[in-house]
């Protein structure tokens, strides 16, 4: 795929990263080498513009041609916060960090997103982020580690192309919560808390047609709905899921919570029309 896509990278490769330098709604390529131009004909780095379809070229005087390091690892942000990505790379033994300053000059529009999780982790870790603009989605999904040795900025940068705004930004939690927004505007930072958006599958709808009660609960949870109830999931305040139960239509339960330790928890109830999220207090 290297030949048919125009990346082949004539060197020894270690760590690389995706991202839209340019701001036009693609992913260039950077790959950090292992050798430096004093020892090796080899390449110290890889650099490849996205052309579409697939295809990537690699262009001249972009900046990178005075790197002579061995490197293996990078990482990506905008340290400068212009909206530009920025690339950082840990060049080899005791050489200093190059700080590559993003200064491409074009009209193109940028968000950035910060994720924060309540039911999940607190991070968002693993959590998939649709953005939806004049039809077409983006899809960006959020790593821990996501190259050698390295992580990048725990905002993710978005290139727009000259898009003024965005139509919507659906957010799948770790949990399974989704969140919606909308009519955001370009060149802007935005922090979003999960379960703060317009909810899916009609959460918000649903939510004043299921009880749960006692709250603090010491041992029987007692659920009931106007719905057929499909399955119950408890999460931990971590995420993880602690107990998981299939109701098969049910519209009144009763839960024993017996194995669960004292602590806060969140229950997602799913039903036929959708899904709803409570937190309890297990005594």
């Amino acid at each position: 795929i290297a030949v048919s896509s125009g990346t082949v990278f004539n060197a020894y490769g270690w760590g690389s990263v995706f991202l839209d330098s340019d701001l036009d709604m693609d992913q260039d390529l950077y790959v950090s080498g292992l050798y430096n131009t004093a020892n090796t004909t080899l390449l110290p780095y890889g650099y490849f513009q996205n052309d579409g379809n697939n295809q990537f070229s690699e262009p001249t005087n972009t900046g990178f041609e005075v790197d002579d390091r061995s490197s293996f690892s990078n990482a990506i942000g905008d340290y400068n916060n212009d909206g530009l990505i920025d690339i950082a790379v840990a060049n080899n033994q005791d050489a200093d960090l190059f700080v590559w300053k993003n200064e491409t000059t074009n009209s193109n529009n940028w968000i950035k997103l910060k994720l924060e999780g309540t039911i999940s982790n607190r991070d968002g870790i693993g959590s998939v982020i649709e953005i939806g603009i004049e039809g077409e989605s983006q899809f960006y999904y959020t790593a821990c580690g996501e190259g050698y040795l390295s992580q990048n900025s725990q905002y993710e940068i978005i290139g727009l192309g000259t898009t003024s705004s965005v139509d919507f930004i659906r957010i799948k939690w770790l949990s399974g919560v989704e969140d919606y927004f909308y009519n955001l505007a370009a060149n802007q930072s935005y922090d979003f808390t999960e379960g703060t958006g317009t909810l899916s599958d009609s959460n918000s709808e649903i939510s004043e047609d299921v009880e749960l009660f006692p709250n603090p609960v010491e041992e029987f949870l007692q659920i009931r709905t106007d719905f057929p109830i499909e399955e119950i999931t408890i999460f931990d305040s971590l995420g993880k899921t602690v107990l998981k139960a299939e109701i098969n239509g049910a519209e009144s339960i009763k839960l024993s919570l017996n194995p669960l330790n004292s602590g806060v928890y969140f229950v997602q109830i799913k039903t036929i029309t959708g899904n709803f999220i409570e937190k309890i207090l297990k005594r």
